[in-house]
């Protein structure tokens, strides 16, 4: 049997990657979901593109506000507009 670890948030920050890095180079993590509007997804692309064998997903997140008018999406947004 084979256990698979798989990093989340990748790309979250800079440092966060970090952690991440370290566990890719000790042989532990062999797949990472990364987040792609956040601060450090350029450093974790140039660091994951020369890594062929780490199996790469997309985090699904919302964060602050659609980009559709909140009337549009009542059900997802508060009363702000803001994601709830």
């Amino acid at each position: 049997m084979k256990v698979i670890f798989r990093a989340d948030d990748v790309g979250y920050t800079d440092t966060h990657n970090l952690g991440t890095w370290k566990t890719i180079e000790e042989g532990v993590v062999t797949s990472c979901d990364t987040m792609l509007d956040t601060p450090g997804f350029r450093t974790a692309c140039e660091y994951l593109k020369d890594k062929p064998w780490i199996s790469i997903g997309w985090h699904t997140h919302f964060w602050g506000c659609p980009v559709l008018s909140a009337a549009e999406v009542p059900s997802m947004v508060n009363a702000e507009g803001r994601f709830k």
